[in-house]
């Protein structure tokens, strides 16, 4: 269970990262 959760975390904590900084460096390009 606890890997599982933490694995769901880590997807969900990725995607959002992933498009919060591409977004930012997009505009300062």
């Amino acid at each position: 269970m606890c890997l599982v959760v933490a694995y769901l975390l880590s997807l969900m904590s990725e995607l959002p990262i992933a498009g919060f900084w591409q977004v930012p460096t997009e505009i300062e390009r």
